[in-house]
């Protein structure tokens, strides 16, 4: 069984915290196969796709991380780099570039998409990696642990329904002829199935993905742009002088759970 990772990117040094990065292409280690494509995207028709044109005058990355990136993969041939041309029109043609213009998918079983600020516990992994040789599902979903403000506040499944954990997390697709992705937001590919693993049946086997998306403000203050909700950022600060406040109607509770080894080991969390 091989399966491959795919992640776009775009400033992650200059909007994840500081070695999210690296972290990142560390735990993707576990792949057959990492497909990474950098760049900006303008999408006035996709609107979920978003627009991150105000960031970059030429659709590049406009701090290290493509050097960051290029320094990892240096000699790791399984890992590839698409570099933007320009600005892209979405995130999912740069998911699809991969199936438009190579053939490095071909006799792939399953793409697993991973967000740059998406982890999960080594154990976890090897566990789902026996679960799609056995079981061969048509797609994996997941609970997120949805951290928020810091390492140490998260919205879990206490707030199933609900913002952060609002629909399935889908990352986990089987691959078959014809396969391509339909959306990125959220993560949709097609020939599509019903046979797949709910959130509820990896949650009942204590898997989970750990998503640490609003843990700087950074990534507050971006996602507030790219989404064209400044909403985000007013609460990630009123939050901060309240650690208890609700969140688009979710709770936020003290994580005393294991962060993913590759996190515990950057972050010392």
């Amino acid at each position: 069984m091989k399966i491959a990772i795919q992640t776009i990117v775009f400033n992650a040094e200059n909007v994840l915290p500081s070695g999210m990065l690296s972290a990142w292409l560390k735990q993707a280690d576990f792949a057959d196969l990492v497909l990474i494509t950098e760049g900006a995207t303008r999408a006035e028709t996709h609107a979920w796709d978003g627009d991150t044109s105000s960031f970059t005058e030429d659709g590049a990355s406009t701090d290290g991380t493509r050097s960051t990136i290029e320094d990892f993969i240096k000699d790791k041939p399984k890992f590839h780099l698409k570099r933007a041309e320009g600005f892209w029109d979405g995130k999912t043609p740069m998911f699809n570039y991969w199936f438009d213009h190579t053939d490095l998918l071909d006799g792939f079983d399953y793409v697993w998409q991973i967000d740059l600020d998406e982890f999960y516990m080594s154990a976890d992994v090897e566990i789902l990696k026996s679960i799609l040789e056995q079981d061969s599902p048509d797609y994996v979903d997941f609970f997120a642990n949805h951290f928020w403000g810091d390492f140490n506040h998260v919205i879990d499944e206490r707030n199933d329904g609900r913002w952060a954990n609002q629909i399935p997390w889908r990352r986990i697709f089987k691959l078959s002829k014809g396969s391509r992705w339909i959306s990125h937001e959220p993560p949709r590919m097609v020939p599509v199935s019903s046979k797949g693993i709910s959130k509820y049946e990896t949650l009942r086997r204590g898997i989970k993905l750990f998503h640490y998306s609003y843990v700087s403000r950074e990534q507050a203050e971006f996602k507030s742009v790219f989404f064209r909700n400044p909403e985000k950022l007013r609460l990630f600060d009123a939050w901060q002088t309240n650690k208890s406040m609700p969140i688009f109607g979710c709770s936020v509770h003290p994580f005393d759970g294991r962060h993913p080894e590759v996190i515990h080991d950057t972050y010392q969390v």
